[in-house]
């Protein structure tokens, strides 16, 4: 029979383990470190591009020719904005004074995060 003490020991490894799951599942992505609801979807630009210039980012759903601005990002920096619109096929696009860059097609389902880094126009998401 084992000792009380090694029961304790146990039942306390056991809670111990718990917890560090129940934290490590719990929460969301942030968004300019405000927790972002599960409804939304954070997408995160960044612009680094070798003659890097401020961009205007804009989101369209396939199909649609209208265009939602998502906010603005100055050269050289990465900004995370948040979309609450209805999940589907969207494409980023990044307004320049000169030119347009647009992402290649994007499924939105609020549990990813979206990372669209401009040089090289690549898309990246992962599940939150």
């Amino acid at each position: 029979m084992r000792s009380l003490r090694q029961r304790l020991l146990g039942i306390a490894f056991l809670l111990a383990l718990a917890l560090v799951a129940g934290c490590a599942s719990s929460g969301g992505a942030e968004a300019d470190g405000e927790p972002v609801e599960d409804g939304t979807t954070p997408i995160t630009v960044e612009n680094f591009h070798s003659g890097s210039e401020d961009l205007q980012v804009f989101i369209q759903r396939d199909g649609s020719s209208a265009r939602t601005n998502i906010g603005a990002v100055p050269a050289g920096e990465t900004e995370t904005f948040v979309f609450d619109g209805e999940t589907g096929q969207y494409r980023l696009i990044a307004q320049r004074p000169v030119s347009t860059t647009t992402s290649e097609r994007i499924t939105i389902r609020h549990q990813t995060n979206i990372t669209w880094t401009i040089q090289g126009n690549r898309i990246t998401t992962s599940r939150r």
